[in-house]
């Protein structure tokens, strides 16, 4: 009875430059001795500039966040979390910046609470 993720994604290339896409995300189960529920949808969309730096924004979102002990997370301090981010390809290397209203932070704190994701990559 271990949790089982399922992931449902969605993409559009609008033309050479704009990208959108959305998902779904599901994990459900079993974890300790409590039965779990998280539902969450995301959207985003990508801008690939003609001097190649890469414009990202897009928001997550909570759908439920429950657990069999009584936990219900559904009081964040705004309906969504944006994202924003920027990254650049290279040759083989990719560096990518992401900002971000953490969810969990935030629910924790009870005001957004930033965060950021440092990405550096190399496609062989």
């Amino acid at each position: 009875p271990l949790p089982r993720k399922l992931n449902a994604e969605l993409s559009y290339r609008v033309n050479d430059q704009l990208l959108l896409a959305a998902g779904y995300q599901k994990l459900w189960g079993t974890y300790g001795n409590f039965d779990l529920n998280i539902e969450t949808a995301h959207f985003g969309a990508e801008f690939e500039s003609r001097e190649g730096l890469i414009w990202r924004g897009g928001a997550w979102m909570p759908l439920d966040i429950s657990a069999s002990n009584g936990l219900k997370l559904d009081v964040l301090p705004f309906p969504f979390a944006p994202t924003v981010g920027v990254g650049m390809r290279e040759g083989g290397f990719s560096t990518d910046l992401a900002l971000y209203a953490h969810p969990l932070r935030s629910m924790s704190s009870g005001s957004p609470e930033v965060s950021a994701d440092l990405t550096i990559g190399y496609r062989f």
